[in-house]
């Protein structure tokens, strides 16, 4: 069975896939300068604010992977203030309290170009359905639309319909939505995946996170489904308000233009068969909308409105945001952070054609996002999963399968759930990055019962497979203790409660994680036999 392709499963990496995935903020990025990082973090957060909402859980809870690796393993596309302004506090520390003060600057112009608005005819469409909003905002709302229509230079064909809910009725119609398709089931089995993964501590309560985490601010969302936006209700309509609603009418403009469910194929079904190409989708439409919305905020946002933006975020905290594991923290600003990177790396070479034209040829993997160079010749190998049916018989039952892909390696080498077992930044990224193609699977002995976790990771050249090998060793002794068998191919550990074996043939590793030595070493030879 192809672990990429074929498998009808539906992986907490599918499920995970829009959560506002993912941005991770790693101080030595391709930026150039912390302002210009605290810039596209700051419009990373801003995103999360106003995230289209799609209705199936499939494509919720990344934010991939979860796209949430994430949690999740439902990735939804959360429109939660909290996701994005504490991760903004979490990435930028002290810089976050000044962020939109330094977003305006001129500085930024000079770092980051901001395109020039260019003429462009005034749509005339007819009137959407305001539902009542104050006249005042509706106006507001009109003109952020042209403007964004003068940046991008994309023609809408259809008004966008508007409602005011108040705090409580945006927060229900967010949590009715995720919790009616993801049950305590799914929510058990998420927490199992992950934690074997490394990645939860065990026991971590996904479900009452989840709800902890909804019940904190929400500003708003796209419903592309619906096809109208929500407000909250009482807020006002200020600068911070205006520059998420920036950002979400790109989404809108996207969506008419590109066909984000069909023509994209950024949908439930097509995700479930390839995470990897959606989580690139995801990101280039978030950095997309991230940096159309800077080159907002530098060509339109008054005085006030910077003023209200940078005071905004001197005054905002999340204390289930800045409780989250540090992995998902992570994984939600993937696709705002790296997403930018990469729209700038295209505009830079081909301006605004050069990002148009992605469209049409959409990245096919975290590993094109995060090295937008290898953007799109370089594509993933197809791996083939063993199967594992001589080997795991019942009441072993298969609960997850598909492709970790360069980002969730990183996230598991770099930030699991125990600080002790965390590699160096430097040496996790470096690790990951020649991966080529992988496929996983995890198992469960009967609900609730032991976790087991196998992969196959195929890397472009044997010394990249060599460079994982070391970095992956020195995670194992930190989680498992000294190993039982140690030499230039293989380390066995073996604990209380699990036994892990890392292995490698050449460019290809093989990594399992088992209950006991006898199911782990059954396993690897089932592996290494078949082709």
């Amino acid at each position: 069975m192809s672990a990429t392709k074929s498998s009808t499963h539906v992986g907490f990496r599918d499920k995970a896939i829009t959560l506002a995935r993912r941005i991770y903020p790693q101080n030595n990025l391709r930026l150039g300068s912390d302002m210009v990082l605290s810039v596209v973090l700051w419009i990373a957060m801003q995103g999360l604010r106003f995230h289209p909402l799609r209705r199936d859980p499939a494509l919720r809870l990344k934010t991939g992977k979860i796209n949430l690796i994430m949690p999740s393993v439902k990735r939804i596309l959360l429109s939660c203030a909290i996701i994005l302004l504490a991760a903004i506090v979490v990435s930028l520390g002290s810089i976050a309290a000044s962020a939109g003060a330094l977003i305006l600057s001129n500085q930024v112009r000079v770092m980051r170009a901001t395109p020039t608005a260019t003429p462009f005819p005034i749509t005339s469409l007819p009137p959407a359905d305001n539902n009542n909003l104050p006249v005042g905002i509706t106006a507001r709302m009109d003109e952020i639309q042209q403007q964004i229509i003068q940046l991008r230079g994309f023609e809408p064909s259809k008004p966008l319909d508007r409602e005011l809910l108040t705090p409580g009725e945006l927060r229900q119609n967010v949590m009715t939505d995720f919790l009616a398709d993801y049950s305590l089931e799914e929510a058990r089995d998420d927490s199992a995946i992950l934690t074997v993964f490394g990645l939860l501590e065990p026991g971590f309560d996904l479900m009452a996170f989840y709800k902890e985490l909804y019940s904190e601010q929400i500003a708003g969302y796209y419903d592309d489904e619906l096809e109208e936006m929500f407000v909250v209700k009482g807020r006002g309509f200020g600068g911070q308000e205006s520059s998420t609603y920036a950002h979400e009418y790109v989404h809108v403009l996207q969506d008419q233009t590109f066909d984000i469910s069909e023509g994209l194929k950024f949908n439930p079904d097509d995700c479930k068969k390839d995470s990897e190409r959606c989580l690139g989708v995801q990101a280039l439409i978030e950095g997309d909308a991230s940096v159309t919305e800077q080159a907002w905020v530098s060509t339109y946002a008054s005085e006030q409105d910077r003023q209200e933006i940078s005071d905004f975020y001197s005054a905002f905290s999340s204390p289930v945001y800045d409780s989250a594991p540090t992995f998902m923290q992570q994984d939600f600003l993937f696709p705002y952070r790296y997403g930018a990177e990469f729209i700038y790396s295209l505009r830079d070479h081909g301006g605004w054609d050069a990002v148009n034209a992605a469209y049409l040829n959409p990245p096919v993997s975290a590993e094109q996002i995060l090295h937008p160079e290898r953007y799109p010749e370089d594509k993933p190998l197809l791996v083939e999963m063993a199967d594992l049916s001589n080997v795991l018989n019942p009441p072993w039952l298969e609960i997850d399968r598909g492709v970790m892909g360069e980002w969730y390696l990183y996230l598991i080498l770099a930030h699991g759930y125990l600080p002790e077992i965390r590699q160096p930044d430097t040496n996790a990224r470096a690790a990951a990055t020649g991966w080529g193609g992988d496929a996983y699977a995890v198992y469960q002995k009967g609900a609730g019962g032991p976790t087991l976790y196998t992969q196959k990771i195929v890397f472009e050249t044997e010394t990249d497979a060599v460079e994982f090998q070391e970095t992956a060793a020195a995670y194992g002794d930190s989680r498992w203790g000294i190993a039982e068998v140690s030499n230039s191919s293989r380390k066995d550990w073996v604990t209380d409660t699990e036994a892990a074996i890392l292995l490698r043939e050449g460019s290809s590793i093989y990594w399992i994680v088992s209950p006991d030595s006898e199911i782990a070493n059954s396993i690897l030879a089932e592996l290494t036999r078949q082709p």
